[in-house]
Parts: structure tokens; sequence; C-alpha cells
């Protein structure tokens, strides 16, 4: 191989290596409407520190539905942490006794995973289905 050309090659190499990592989503971004097989996402009232969402989602075996309001923890990452129901959180005989339903939102090139941290958000589904999953952009608000 000439001289040229290695360094040619080397520096398609480094290029393609450095390359800047693709932008994390700003606030607004997120907005909209994501949708998988399931059912669906919806994400508004978008700033810096929080959003809304809504979700609701299905199968054979059931369908649930929660909504709230999730802190953003990254640019790219929020959390939806609630106590499903107060009187079933302090019954020690309940399944629910001192248990938050908490759900992690990941943002990341026009998608959104949704990860279910805690069976206490089996309050707001049946138990053959939970708010797992990614769901993509659907409609952008």
């Amino acid at each position: 191989m000439s001289t040229a050309r290695g360094t040619a090659w080397c520096s398609r190499r480094i290029a393609a290596v450095t390359r800047a990592p693709s932008p994390s989503p700003t606030p607004t971004d997120i907005t909209g409407k994501y949708k998988n097989g399931s059912g669906d996402v919806e994400i508004s009232d978008v700033t810096e520190k929080a959003f809304s969402f809504s979700i609701g989602v299905g199968n054979s075996g059931g369908s649930g539905a929660v909504d709230g309001k999730a802190v953003r923890t990254t640019s790219t990452v929020a959390t939806f942490l609630q106590i499903p129901d107060e009187s079933l959180y302090n019954d020690p005989d309940s399944i629910f006794y001192k248990k938050k339903c908490k759900l992690t939102f990941r943002f990341s090139e026009g998608k959104v995973r949704v990860s279910e941290d805690d069976y206490a958000c089996s309050y707001w589904h049946g138990a053959q289905v939970d708010f797992n999953g990614t769901f993509a952009i659907a409609k952008k608000k």
C-alpha cells in the first residue's frame, strides 16, 4: 500500500471512529404519540425537568392504562413513581404494602422504551399485560 493511500485510509478510519455521537433529544423533540403492537404512549407538556404521559396497552389477556407526570433524570431518561392506592399501600395484608409503581422512560432515535420496574404497576393493568416495551414515534405534536 502506498504511503498516500495508507494515509488516506487511516484518515477515513480515524474520522469514522471519532465522529460525534448523535445528539440527545432536546426537551421538545420527545413530544408526540408513540406506538407498538400492544398500545401507545403519548408524551405532552414537556419541559427540561418533566413531562406528562399517558400509556394504554392491551392484548387478548387484558388491558391497562396509566397516566401521570414523569421526572427527567437526564435529557433522555425519566421516571414515574407513584403509590397506586393509599389504603393498599398502608395495609400490611396487601400485596401493594409499601410498594410504589415505577416506570422508566428511555428516549433514543424516535423511540421510547418503557420499563416497568415494580409489580405495583400491575394495579393499573391485568395480570397478562404490562407497560414494558419499545414504542416508535407515530405522530409528532
